[in-house]
């Protein structure tokens, strides 16, 4: 099952997000709730919405060096869901491929595709857009 694989990857860190939930966890749990996981997501992706407490996150201090006493020696660590990550990790995994395979990602980069070269933001916008009109004009029958 997919979710088991994704939540098997997670590191094993006991940092406790906003719902109380850590990757430690949720790894030790994985068999009981993988089913219930799974319909969370599927549930998501069918309404295109993600559940509101899954996009809280919690912040901690991460000391960085120095004296321990001065609060400018840490720096702000967002701590997101266990299951936030979980549902993410999967929307990854279902719509990149997709979209490779689609050659959208054809001609132009996203910080999520590695094989490809990095271009301008507008440059990149501008080939979306090509990208929708042509898309548009071929099912409208306009050239």
């Amino acid at each position: 099952m997919e979710i088991k694989k994704i939540i098997s990857n997670f590191q094993n860190k006991n940092n406790v997000s906003s719902d109380g939930i850590n990757c430690k966890t949720l790894r030790n749990i994985r068999d009981h709730v993988s089913v219930y996981l799974c319909n969370l997501i599927n549930l998501s992706f069918s309404k295109a919405t993600v559940p509101r407490k899954l996009k809280c996150v919690r912040i901690v201090p991460e000391f960085k060096k120095g004296d321990r006493k001065s609060r400018v020696n840490y720096r702000p660590i967002a701590v997101p869901p266990a299951i936030s990550n979980l549902l993410e990790t999967n929307m990854r995994d279902r719509i990149v491929p997709f979209l490779e395979k689609t050659n959208f990602f054809l001609n132009f980069n996203m910080a999520f595709v590695p094989t490809l070269l990095p271009k301008s933001p507008l440059w990149m916008l501008l080939q979306i857009h090509k990208r929708i009109w042509i898309q548009i004009s071929s099912l409208s029958g306009y050239s």
